[in-house]
């Protein structure tokens, strides 16, 4: 229910459910034994005691009738006509079953474990005796047969539907315990895809509505709080945008002037602290078109949610193709190891995975050298698409290992290369934590730089 009004305890759920079994049990009880009696006054079964109750209803007959005919002996009752001497007259008792009947009449025994019970009826110069059980017994013998241990039957039929009700009630019970504790999950999945615009939902028990109340006051104070970064975030970007913007118009004029004062410069000294001077204003206009750069870049990876799937094989090709025409103005060689690449997906955006692919074909380019070799490796491992990129430069110092993906980090002696403003591989590892993947830069055992990112797949 939505606003939890009507929720309940887990001890009121759970009592509820241990009445539930209790009435639903007896009810299970009274219906067998509402069928039960509906049997016993139809007389489709005969009750425990009847083949004893017959035996007294008919025994006028038993003592006074000349010659005793099978109709006379009650249902499910065997019997023998014996003389004073316990001699074997006629009967459907057998012969053999009669001797060990006689042995447990002689020790006066009325009852046994196997043979039930048996009474013997005094004729004139003849015994009668009877052999029966008391047990509930079908009027049809058919029936009968397959239900021999009725009561037992009962009881076991009885004790499964009990069972099975139990089982029932039990399982409703955790479902509705377990539906509950699962939106506590759907709420925490939501808020761990930083979906914050979703209407909490309250269950029907009140210890879970206490957690999902704690989880929409997070979700609600999270959410103020990640727009009031994110307005700072905008107002720090804006902020950036603009100086970068005001200090480009007056470097562009001092950058004029120094290279008219060079054409008009005949003294070297003085000219060649002019053209230092010169390439230090070029660095800083390339510092701002950085600063531009990472503003628009911050924007739009806020705002670019133009998701598609990506084709794992073709964006492979388009890679190889965007390598070489790179390595054309160093005359580089690209190889390719692409391996087990099949119908798998990236749902991105196109743009911003184009952006992280060039950057590390870009960065091994530009540390490779002349005539140099670059190797890229594609391969679908599990659920994940890896992607690496293996120069021919010197490699990696330890330090560049440890921050070659921080902002404006460079490390030019130990890879060779110079104006290089540590902001490609930044770059690439804000995107590629964005689609929940990985970087991971290293040195081969040549001592090459090597750079590989891992994306998952659909």
């Amino acid at each position: 229910m939505a606003d939890g009004k009507r929720a309940r305890s887990i001890n009121t759920i759970l009592f509820y459910y241990i009445f539930k079994i209790i009435i639903s049990s007896a009810f299970i009880i009274f219906i067998m034994s509402i069928i039960i009696n509906e049997g016993l006054k139809r007389e489709i079964i005969y009750p425990a005691n009847y083949v004893e109750s017959m035996i007294i209803k008919n025994m006028d007959i038993y003592e006074t009738k000349e010659k005793l005919e099978k109709e006379d002996i009650p249902p499910y009752t065997d019997y023998a006509v014996v003389d004073d001497n316990f001699n074997y007259k006629y009967g459907n008792i057998s012969e053999d079953k009669f001797k060990e009947i006689k042995d447990l009449l002689e020790k006066d025994y009325t009852r046994d474990s196997y043979y039930g019970f048996l009474k013997v009826v005094n004729r004139d110069g003849e015994k009668l005796i009877l052999n029966y059980s008391l047990k509930i017994r079908f009027k049809n013998p058919n029936i009968d047969k397959l239900f021999s241990y009725f009561e037992r039957d009962v009881l076991i039929f009885t004790f499964i539907l009990l069972i099975i009700n139990i089982l029932c009630l039990i399982i409703k019970f955790t479902r509705e315990i377990g539906n509950s504790i699962l939106s506590l999950k759907d709420i925490s999945k939501e808020i761990e895809n930083e979906n914050l615009d979703f209407e909490i939902k309250y269950t029907n028990i009140k210890e879970v509505n206490q957690v999902v109340k704690s989880m929409d006051d997070m979700k609600n104070e999270l959410k103020n709080s990640l727009e009031r970064q994110w307005l700072n975030e905008s107002e720090k970007r804006e902020q950036i945008s603009s100086l970068a913007h005001y200090l480009k118009t007056p470097l562009t004029i001092v950058k004029g002037n120094l290279q008219l004062l060079e054409e008009l410069e005949e003294d070297v000294d003085k000219k060649e602290y002019l053209n230092y001077m010169d390439k230090n204003i070029s660095d800083m206009e390339e510092y701002i078109k950085i600063l531009i750069n990472i503003s628009k870049n911050s924007e739009e990876n806020n705002y670019s949610k133009d998701y598609k799937d990506i084709d794992i094989k073709n964006l492979l090709y388009e890679l190889l193709e965007k390598s070489k025409a790179l390595a054309l103005r160093k005359n580089i060689k690209i190889n390719k190891d692409f391996e087990n690449i099949v119908d798998r997906k990236i749902y991105a955006n196109r743009e911003e995975i184009m952006r992280i692919y060039e950057n590390i074909l870009s960065n091994a380019v530009d540390f490779s050298p002349v005539y140099g070799e670059i190797n890229l490796d594609g391969k679908i491992e599990k659920d994940n698409f890896i992607f690496s990129v293996i120069d021919s430069g010197r490699g990696f110092s330890d330090e560049s290992l440890k921050k070659a993906t921080k902002e404006f980090y460079m490390d030019d002696i130990s890879r060779g290369r110079k104006n290089h403003y540590g902001m490609g591989l930044f770059i690439t590892k804000k995107l590629v934590d964005k689609y929940n993947g990985k970087i991971n830069i290293s040195n081969t055992k040549d001592g090459n730089g090597k750079v590989e990112i891992i994306l998952p797949v659909k």
